[in-house]
């Protein structure tokens, strides 16, 4: 792992442990054991970092997507399931980003822009996903067009900012945090499934 992967890796760790606000530059470089210099080397500002981070969370998450190319055949409800773990891993190694995203966008416009761009591709290739579960029969064929353009919004704001609500209301933990979050789905899915269980 070169310096930059490194310190990448480390922010992430510091960020989620104290926190947006109360993590800078100096905190991050004493918990590599380098100098504030060194780390400015690579990036110059906080908010580099947390860019660079931000962009490492859409590459994962872009072989995730591309990951559902793979399941065409054997495309069926719990897969569905196995598919939303694999996003609540994301959620819970980038917490801070999702439990502060809204004041990360504000402070940051390029990952504003970059959110409201992802989101619109991420939402074409659900509906293509959702498509191809109808062809299937996993999901109903009798659905209005325009319910699914709801259901995927209305999941995307639960993946996206499940974490606040956690952190704030739930403070669920572990095994409970993504029993939680998966039954949240579950239930804004439960109606539309040919065969629900």
């Amino acid at each position: 792992m070169n310096t930059k992967e490194r310190i990448l890796e480390i922010s992430l760790q510091v960020f989620n442990t104290r926190g947006l606000r109360n993590t800078s530059t100096r905190h991050i470089a004493t918990e590599i054991g380098i100098s504030a210099g060194n780390l400015h080397y690579h990036f110059k500002h906080t908010e580099d970092i947390i860019q660079a981070l931000f962009d490492r969370l859409i590459k994962e998450s872009d072989v995730l997507m591309a990951s559902l190319e793979n399941y065409v055949e054997g495309v069926d409800m719990e897969l569905v399931f196995t598919i939303f773990k694999d996003f609540y891993n994301l959620l819970t190694r980038y917490q801070f980003i999702f439990i502060n995203f809204v004041e990360i966008s504000l402070w940051i416009p390029s990952i504003r822009e970059s959110y409201a761009a992802i989101v619109i591709k991420r939402k074409k290739e659900t509906k293509r996903f959702f498509n191809l579960m109808v062809q299937k029969k996993v999901l109903r064929n009798d659905i209005p067009e325009e319910v699914w353009d709801y259901l995927i919004n209305n999941i995307f704001i639960v993946v996206d900012f499940w974490p606040s609500h956690n952190l704030i209301n739930e403070k669920l933990e572990g095994l409970q945090a993504y029993e939680s979050y998966v039954s949240s789905i579950k239930a804004l899915m439960y109606p539309y499934f040919t065969h629900p269980q």
